[in-house]
């Protein structure tokens, strides 16, 4: 038997070690991908900006979390009167329970509701139409800054709903107007409050943010990548005397790589048809 039948073991047990490695560095890059802070919502500490974005602080605990908005309709008739409740929350759930016909569309995790309701003469206010406007297990509102106030934003299913504040130092602290502005895709509702007025980060005056989660997870692949490199060449070259680790199947991709290229160039140039 010749030195390369002999080695031919070593070799394949190497190679099998080396795809247990780099199949373990690569799960344990996905965990810490997915272990990476996500941002928390709290209504008390709203940050928008970050990056090369002036950050902006709201503090919006001293509102009333949860609110209504109910319009009146023209009466269809004498008889009867129809209004639209619209009820929201700022800081979490609606904690409000409603009558068994709302909550049932508006139950937990609802952040903001729409109830049309009916009154009729002598009778009670009865629920039409109930539809939950914004809500979920895992639901959580979008700060966007409006310059140096705030849109927060309920996307829903249908409709999204803009909470826009305004800063005004002198109310406090304030309540949402009684008046809606609808299009087919948005509802926006304006607050005009001192809770809408920012604060700046004080470890962050410029408004120059951390490293975003994506870009930690190419950061620790980077780093992973340059390990595995540099870890597999070392011990190939003291065990195997090969530079790189699994040279036959980057030599192979590269050698594919180079085939599609020159296959793609003679399609594209006209060279891999004869002309008669």
């Amino acid at each position: 038997m010749d030195a390369g039948s002999a080695d031919h073991p070593k070799s394949s047990e190497h190679y099998s070690q080396m795809r247990l490695q780099l199949a373990l560095l690569i799960t344990i890059l996905c965990a810490a991908a997915s272990a990476a802070p996500v941002d928390e919502y709290n209504c008390s500490n709203i940050v928008t900006g970050g990056g090369n974005v002036q950050q902006f602080i709201y503090d919006l605990s001293p509102l009333k979390p949860e609110f209504n908005i109910t319009i009146g309709k023209p009466p269809a008739d004498d008889d009867v009167l129809t209004w639209e409740t619209t009820a929201g929350s700022l800081c979490g759930p609606i904690t409000t329970k409603f009558d068994d016909k709302v909550q049932r569309k508006c139950g937990d995790n609802t952040w903001f509701c729409w109830i049309e309701m009916i009154l009729s003469v002598g009778g009670p206010p009865i629920p039409a139409r109930v539809s939950q406007l914004a809500g979920g297990p895992n639901f959580r509102p979008e700060p966007h800054a409006r310059g140096q106030e705030l849109d927060l934003l309920f996307k829903g299913s249908n409709k999204t709903i803009n909470v826009s504040f305004t800063c005004n130092t002198n109310i406090s602290p304030g309540k949402p107007e009684e008046k809606i502005e609808e299009t087919d895709k948005l509802i926006t509702i304006k607050w005009e409050s001192k809770a809408g007025c920012p604060s700046t980060p004080k470890n962050s005056p410029s408004g120059k943010g951390g490293m975003s989660t994506f870009g930690i997870f190419c950061l620790i692949l980077f780093i992973g990548a340059i390990g595995y490199f540099v870890i597999g060449t070392a011990y190939n070259y003291t065990v195997l005397r090969n530079m790189l680790p699994h040279w036959d199947f980057w030599s192979a991709l590269l050698a594919v790589c180079w085939d599609f290229v020159a296959s793609l160039y003679e399609r594209v140039s006209g060279r891999s048809y004869v002309r008669l």
